[in-house]
C-alpha cells in the first residue's frame, strides 16, 4: 500500500514539476508565445510632440471590450503585461487600462488571434504600435486633453460628453487612416490617399504613413507645415477655407478646405477631428 502511496506522489510531483515550467494551461500564466499579446513601454515612441508621461512601469492591466467590461487581466512580467488572446475576436478594437487610469486607454488591435502579438506604447500612453516596432500592422495616436476631442463639422464645437479621439493607421497598400472614439472604437471618419509618399522636408518623399502620425520622431505633416501656408498651398490651395459640405472637400483643390478633411482648421489636433456628420 505505501509503495504504491508513494508512486502515486511521484507521479503528482512531476506534473506539478511539468505545470510550473511550461505553464498551466487551464489557468494562471498564459503560455509564452501562445497566442498572446504582449505590451511594454517604449520611451523611443515619444515622437516630436512629445507629451508628459503618465507612468513609469506597467503595475496593472486589464483588457476592456467595447462596452467597456473587462475581458481580462493581464500576467505582469518582467515589466511587460500578457493577456491571452485566443478568445478574442480578430479584427476588433479592444482597450487597455494600465495603472487603473481610466481617461487613459490605450486602443488595441489584432489581426489574428493566435500566435505572439507584441504592442509597443509611450509612457504618456498615446502614442503605440501592434506588431514588431521596425514594421508594425498597427500606428495608433491617442489625443488626450489637452487636445481637444471629436467637434462637430458644422462649427467646430466638441462633442458632449466630450469623445476623446484616437487615430489606427493600416500600413496596408494602399494605407489607410481610421479616426475612431476612443472607449467604444466607433468610427467617426477615414482616410486612404491615393499615393503611397508625400513631399516632406526638403526634396525627400516620406510614406504616407509616417508622414500622417507623428509617432517615430519623423516629420510628420504638422512639422512640415510648420505654421507656413506656402508649403503647403501651392498644392492644397488656401489652407482657411472650410467648404459647406464635407463631402465636396478634394486634396488638389484650389478652393483649399483641405486641412477640414481630418481636423477643424489648419492648426490640427489643437482644433480636434471632426465628424463630417455633425
Amino acid at each position: 500500500m505505501r509503495s504504491a502511496l508513494r508512486g502515486i506522489l511521484a507521479v503528482i510531483a512531476s506534473a506539478s514539476l511539468l505545470l510550473t515550467a511550461v505553464g498551466c494551461p487551464f489557468g494562471g500564466s498564459p503560455l509564452p508565445n501562445a497566442n498572446t499579446l504582449t505590451l511594454r513601454l517604449d520611451p523611443s515612441l515619444a515622437g516630436e510632440d512629445a507629451d508628459a508621461p503618465l507612468v513609469s512601469a506597467i503595475e496593472n492591466a486589464e483588457l476592456l471590450s467595447s462596452t467597456g467590461g473587462v475581458v481580462q487581466t493581464a500576467t505582469i512580467s518582467g515589466g511587460t503585461a500578457v493577456f491571452s488572446i485566443g478568445t478574442l475576436i480578430a479584427g476588433r478594437d479592444y482597450f487597455i487600462r494600465i495603472n487603473s487610469l481610466a481617461d487613459a486607454l490605450v486602443p488595441t488591435r489584432l489581426d489574428t488571434t493566435t500566435g505572439a502579438v507584441e504592442q509597443s506604447i509611450s509612457p504618456s500612453l498615446q502614442t503605440s504600435v501592434v506588431g514588431p516596432a521596425n514594421e508594425p500592422t498597427y500606428r495608433v495616436r491617442t489625443f488626450l486633453q489637452p487636445h481637444k476631442g471629436i467637434v462637430r463639422y458644422s462649427n467646430g464645437l466638441e462633442l458632449v460628453p466630450r469623445q476623446t479621439a484616437y487615430a489606427v493607421l493600416t500600413r496596408t497598400t494602399p494605407p489607410s487612416l481610421s479616426i475612431r472614439v476612443l472607449g467604444t472604437g466607433e468610427e467617426v471618419n477615414s482616410f486612404s490617399p491615393t499615393v503611397t509618399t508625400h513631399p516632406g522636408i526638403g526634396p525627400s518623399l516620406q510614406p504616407f504613413d509616417t508622414f500622417t502620425l507623428d509617432l517615430l520622431s519623423t516629420a510628420h505633416h504638422g512639422a512640415v507645415y510648420g505654421g507656413d501656408d506656402t508649403r503647403c498651398s501651392a498644392c492644397h490651395g488656401n489652407l482657411d477655407v472650410k467648404v459647406l459640405t464635407f463631402g465636396t472637400i478634394t486634396p488638389l483643390s484650389a478652393n483649399g478646405g483641405w486641412c477640414f478633411r481630418c481636423h477643424y482648421g489648419k492648426l490640427g489636433d489643437e482644433l480636434g477631428f471632426v465628424d463630417p456628420l455633425q
